[in-house]
Order: C-alpha cells, then structure tokens, then sequence
C-alpha cells in the first residue's frame, strides 16, 4: 500500500508503520509530525480527484498483486488519484481492462481503450445487441435521442476472407420476416487502413434485401470496449446534423 501511494506522490514509507505509528496533530501554530504531514496530502489528493476514503481502499485492495478478480468495476490507482475532470471518465472492467469515456462542451464523445488485434468471426456466427444512438446536437427532436433511441439489431457471418481482413455478413434491417441485406465489415482495418481493435463496414449502393427491396448500406466505425461487451460506433455524416453516435451492447 505504502508503495502504491508513493507512486502517485504521498511518500510514507521513512514512517514505518502507519497502523501502529504515533501520529501527532496539528496543534494551532504546532505542526504535526511527518505520519501527520503524510494524511493531510493524502486527505488533499482525495479533495482534488473527487474521491472517498472508502473507494481509494476498495481502489487498494482490487490492485494489489494478490488480488482475484472480483467482477465489480474499478478505476487504477493511477487514475483514481488523478485530479478530476467534469467531462472524462476512467473505469476497469470486471476483467481488469481499464476504458476512458470523454464528452466535450459541444456535445462529441470520445472513448479509448488498450489496443486489441481481433481475431475473424467463424462462418455461422450469429451477433445480437441492443443500440442506444444520438447525434452531435443532442436536443435536435428529428434527429437527436428521441429519433434514434433504444433499437436492436442482429447479423449472421456468411463468409470469412483472411487474407483481407473482412467478413460479409446477412444483417436485419426488419425483424418482422426476418428481412436481411448482405454487408461487408473489415476487422483491424479501416478504409484500407490496418487499425488493430476497429471494424468498418463498407458503404455500397444498390444492395438487395431479402425482400427485393433496393437499398444503399451506410459507412460505420466501431471501437470495441475491452471487457464490457460495448461498443462505440460512429456513422459518418448519417443525419443533416453530422455524424451519429451509437452504444453498441452485447445482448447476454
């Protein structure tokens, strides 16, 4: 514990044992001693990151070398004792996989993880998830959260290319039949570009559903959450607003 904090700068450890060490307060003009001088840091250090003594010891205890995962999310030390920011969050998975979560003053998101290389999805692999989907002007009544709410979605892998990192796949555009559409989605790459841990979905005109129906297939990036079963994905230029935000979430 002593060494944890000394990393993020409370250096206790010339004080020998904190538990068992006399601690002398602060006595008007009388300074305490240095156990005293070492909490009131740490003390400051929880005013300014905006977190309680109770979670800096539950933050302790999930990262200490011994510890077993215990499923409850948690923030890393490093980043729990970081000054606070009203628009960026810092959270660890049940299995251990820190993300960061970013909203700016105009209304983008932003979200980061480690990097991750994908491994290609067997021919037959069936996706399910929710969506939850919103655009950059957030309070828009055509196009903002109430237009593009809670929805789902599903697909089936039909086939699998190696060589150019890309999948085609019978997506649900109609959950009534179902009726399907054939789409193209490329992992670890993006426009041609290798991008370890993203996907893309290739855009094409003129695609036929199941139905006969005559559609066009629109652009998306996604961005796998480690850990969470989420995942952010972005519509280019989907909306007369710009670009559409939409939480992807791994139906159980």
């Amino acid at each position: 514990m002593l060494a944890a904090l000394k990393g993020n700068g409370i250096d206790a450890t010339a004080l020998g044992n904190p538990i068992t060490g006399t601690l002398v307060a602060t006595s008007g003009s009388t300074a305490g001693n240095a156990l005293d001088q070492s909490l009131d840091t740490l003390n400051a250090k929880l005013a300014s990151s905006g977190v309680t003594l109770a979670q800096l010891t539950t933050t302790l205890l999930q990262n200490r070398p011994a510890a077993t995962p215990s499923g409850t999310p948690s923030v890393a030390l490093e980043v729990a004792l970081q000054p606070k920011a009203a628009t960026c969050d810092a959270f660890r998975a049940g299995g251990g996989e820190l993300m960061l979560m970013a909203a700016g003053e105009d209304g983008t998101w932003a979200s980061a993880t480690h990097v991750r290389t994908h491994t290609l999805p067997a021919v037959g692999t069936v996706g399910a998830t929710w969506k939850l989907g919103a655009v950059k002007l957030l309070t828009d009544t055509v196009y903002g959260p109430t237009a593009q709410s809670i929805s789902e979605s599903g697909n089936t892998i039909t086939s699998v290319d190696a060589v150019n990192k890309l999948t085609t796949r019978n997506a649900i555009v109609n959950f009534t039949g179902p009726v399907t559409r054939p789409e193209t989605l490329y992992i670890n790459a993006v426009a041609g570009n290798t991008r370890p841990g993203y996907g893309w979905r290739r855009p094409d005109v003129g695609v036929s559903t199941r139905d006969g129906a005559i559609v066009n297939v629109s652009e998306f990036v996604t961005l796998s959450l480690r850990g969470t079963g989420m995942t952010a994905v972005v519509l280019p230029g989907t909306t007369p607003l710009g670009s559409s935000f939409v939480v992807s979430v791994a139906k159980p």
